[in-house]
């Protein structure tokens, strides 16, 4: 063997060293630096808490982890269960599935550039004089929520859901907040079967970036309920989208448009419209009149595109710096108010008030009463295929009744099917017992707001079942045969088993539509 050299020795010693040390040191670092995954099986209180990268933290189903200080998570949370932090502070850099059945409640939520949150139909709750500031995204399947402590009303300063520039905020779900900002940059997404509700404390919606909506979008409340859309925000109401924006009477509501707003699906308006910006209407925009005669009105100084159809029931302005273009149908329903003062174009203001009440039948010829009891316990107008009534509205039936003798029970006024079954109640059950022992007109009302719009085959009348051969309700009928209603397209017709007609008879019978 060779003799080696001293020095050469010491030279491969150190290399040795240099080579095997980081490793060992590097090799440590890992073994320190493994994945841990933390189950919480049983209801447990922590303190401040951090999920490291890498580190997973699991909440099982039916469990409470109660935050005493700040969770924040840097690597993966999966809650099937209950967080509660307390009306504490979440911060979220790295993944948090909130699971089916789980549910987060929290005061301030930070979910950061990297962070990402999901609900599977579980629910989160951000309480207190907070917000919930989103950087990242957050995929909603479930429930989001920021209010005041549990709903109640209270200061509304500081209670809304912040999407920033950086964020994706996209909604399957109802989120319920008292304001919602999307910053430049931002875009939040609210798909079919979605619901976003700003309420209560003073909704507000808020948009520099994108929005678009495909289900209900309303912003309404106790206090001023405010859209407002910033020079460089776009709100899209798509096909299927409707967008309300209302409030309580005594209190103003704007909608006001420095940006672009297009509507494709139906957007209702029962506040102030301010449009700076561009308005594309392709779809149905409605202005109304709330409750307690909140007027709906429409100020235009920006470009308003009409392709789709306008119901005015307010008042529109199209001020003098404005640009109209009506190539769609714009209608003044009653009360319904165009003021021009800017730059019209396009199909002309259609101005279209009916008159209520509407009598679509007024057949108040009074020949004879005819029985109706157990033997024959209905009689009717009937509408046939060809009736003149066909397609009316109606919400107002007047019959000229009485009792004969002593009477018990209840009698129907409304439609009648082919089998005398009642198809549509006007105001309910008629006390036969209350009926005078004179022809007296009877007029029955349908519930505010509804109407009922006749169908061939209806029969329009009466229906009793008690009664007998000698006590029975009366009801008038006109047998002038030489001026009928309707002719033989509507006629009376009573039920024995069957429905047996009367074609040159009629009912004695008004039918009224009373509003619109």
């Amino acid at each position: 063997m060779n003799n080696v050299h001293p020095s050469r020795l010491v030279t491969v010693i150190i290399i040795a060293v240099l080579v095997i040390l980081p490793i060992v040191a590097l090799s440590s670092l890992f073994r320190n630096a493994e994945a841990t995954t933390t189950v919480i099986s049983s209801n447990t209180t922590l303190p401040n808490k951090t999920v490291n990268a890498g580190d997973t933290l699991i909440i099982n189903p039916g469990v409470t982890l109660t935050m005493s200080g700040t969770l924040t998570n840097r690597g993966n949370i999966v809650n099937s269960g209950t967080i509660n932090m307390n009306v504490k502070i979440l911060n979220n850099y790295g993944i948090i599935i909130d699971a089916a059945g789980g549910s987060i409640t929290t005061g301030t939520i930070n979910n950061y550039e990297s962070g990402i949150i999901t609900e599977d139909a579980g629910s989160i709750h951000n309480y207190g004089d907070t917000y919930f500031s989103n950087y990242g995204k957050h995929v909603s399947y479930g429930e989001v929520r920021v209010s005041y402590t549990n709903g109640v009303t209270g200061p509304d300063d500081h209670k809304e859901y912040r999407n920033f520039g950086s964020g994706v905020f996209e909604s399957h779900g109802p989120a319920r907040f008292f304001g919602f900002s999307n910053s430049e940059g931002g875009q939040a997404t609210f798909h079919q079967g979605a619901s976003l509700q700003t309420s209560v404390g003073g909704g507000a919606l808020y948009t520099n970036g994108m929005i678009d909506n495909y289900g209900p979008l309303s912003v309404q409340g106790n206090y001023p309920g405010i859209i407002d859309i910033g020079p460089n925000g776009i709100l899209n109401d798509h096909v299927g989208g409707t967008i309300l924006n209302s409030i309580r009477p005594g209190y103003d509501a704007r909608t006001t448009i420095y940006g672009t707003l297009n509507n494709d699906g139906r957007f209702t308006n029962v506040s102030h419209i301010v449009n700076i910006g561009t308005f594309n209407n392709n779809g149905i925009l409605e202005n109304n009149i709330g409750g307690g005669g909140v007027l709906g009105i429409v100020d235009n100084s920006g470009i308003f595109n009409n392709d789709g159809s306008i119901s005015n029931k307010g008042v529109v302005n199209n001020l003098q710096s404005g640009n109209f273009d009506n190539d769609g149908s714009f209608v003044n329903e009653c009360g319904g108010v165009f003021n021009n003062q800017g730059t019209f174009t396009g199909n002309p203001v259609v101005n279209n008030c009916t008159s209520f009440p509407i009598t679509h039948m007024s057949d108040t010829t009074a020949s004879a009463g005819y029985a109706v009891n157990s033997a024959k316990p209905a009689r009717a107008e009937l509408a046939t295929s060809t009736s003149q009534l066909i397609g009316d509205k109606i919400d107002s039936i007047t019959l000229k009744l009485k009792r004969v003798g002593t009477i018990s029970g209840s009698a129907v006024i409304g439609i009648l099917d082919s089998n005398n079954n009642v198809k549509k109640a006007f105001g309910g059950a008629l006390n036969v017992a209350t009926l005078t022992t004179t022809y007296t007109d009877y007029e029955v009302h349908l519930t505010a707001g509804e109407l009922y719009t006749i169908q061939s085959g209806d029969r329009i009348g009466i229906r009793y079942t008690g009664g007998t051969t000698t006590t029975w309700v009366a009801v008038m009928l006109d047998l002038d045969a030489a001026d009928p209603f309707d002719g033989t397209k509507s006629y009376a017709q009573y039920y024995q088993g069957s429905w047996l007609s009367n074609t040159d008879r009629d009912m004695y019978m008004i039918l009224k539509q009373t509003h619109g």
